[in-house]
């Protein structure tokens, strides 16, 4: 069985951004937010190269398997905004969230801080889809860094 599940682990932990569902009970820390835009005053310019810093501290003992990247909009109503959230912690959307599969599990305790910087820009193959480019540290670990892009062949529709 350990051939299948080396197998398995090449086919998820590769360089694909996976558009899947994330529960609550995956999500091994708070959320950290690695930036804000203004839809109203956002230039084409910056949207070019989005990018931000992140930090988190693990819950409990388990293995961080990937990064989970997920949006929020927020809409000024008349009476109160409507907000829009694509993270696990809100109601399952039709756009589900990011999922960014590290080469392999880091196992990580209580507390574990989790840091690094974040980047996210337009594909060179395809307008409507991104690439993101991650460094991070997991605990006292060496320095690490990884590009996710959609992979080949990915509509919109899946």
């Amino acid at each position: 069985m350990s051939c299948m599940s080396d197998f398995a682990r090449k086919c998820i932990m590769n360089n694909d951004i996976t558009v899947n569902l994330v529960t609550v009970e995956d999500v091994l820390s708070h959320p950290s937010k690695f930036a804000e835009l203004d839809l109203h005053t956002v230039t084409e310019e910056h949207l070019m190269r989005v990018q931000g810093n992140f930090r988190c501290e693990c819950f409990g003992s388990s293995s961080v398997n990937a990064f989970c990247v997920w949006f929020t909009v927020t809409f000024p109503g008349e009476e109160k905004p409507l907000v829009l959230s694509t993270s696990p912690f809100n109601p399952e959307t039709h756009w589900k969230q990011a999922v960014l599969y590290l080469h392999e599990p880091v196992d990580v305790i209580q507390d574990t801080k989790i840091e690094g910087e974040i980047a996210m820009y337009p594909s060179e193959e395809s307008s409507r889809h991104v690439c993101i480019h991650v460094d991070y540290t997991i605990g006292d670990l060496k320095k690490k860094s990884k590009t996710f892009s959609i992979p080949d062949g990915y509509t919109d529709s899946q």
